[in-house]
């Protein structure tokens, strides 16, 4: 199984969409087989969606992620798991430790965040 974890700087991304960069983790069992860090392709979550899949990612970790970068994932069948605080390979091993306690929903951004959708 793929796994990416959205990533600014060496931490989570706390906003999906401005993902600087994946850490996408090849783990089989309790294993992490592989490990690359990609550079994201850009802002918008349609974009981002497409490099995900393009790079066979069956499941997403992101500290925070809107509605439409949700809805997005989901529909090219990308599981989602939000609220992830720490450092990627922190975030890895503790996935596959069963120690993550991350919601299967996106969160809503605070401070009146909004994407124009014309």
């Amino acid at each position: 199984m793929k796994i990416a974890i959205a990533v600014i700087g060496n931490e989570v991304s706390q906003h999906f969409g401005q993902s600087e960069s994946f850490y996408i983790y090849e783990v089989e069992g309790r294993e992490i087989k592989a490990r690359e860090i990609k550079k994201s392709p850009g802002h918008g979550h349609a974009l981002i969606g497409g490099f995900l899949k393009e790079n066979e990612v069956e499941l997403v970790i992101s500290g925070c992620m809107g509605e439409g970068a949700f809805n997005g994932l989901k529909a090219q069948g990308i599981k989602v798991l939000t609220g992830a605080e720490g450092t990627p390979d922190e975030i890895i091993k503790d996935y596959i430790e069963g120690k993550l306690n991350l919601k299967e929903d996106g969160c809503i951004h605070a401070g009146g965040h909004h994407h124009g959708h014309h």
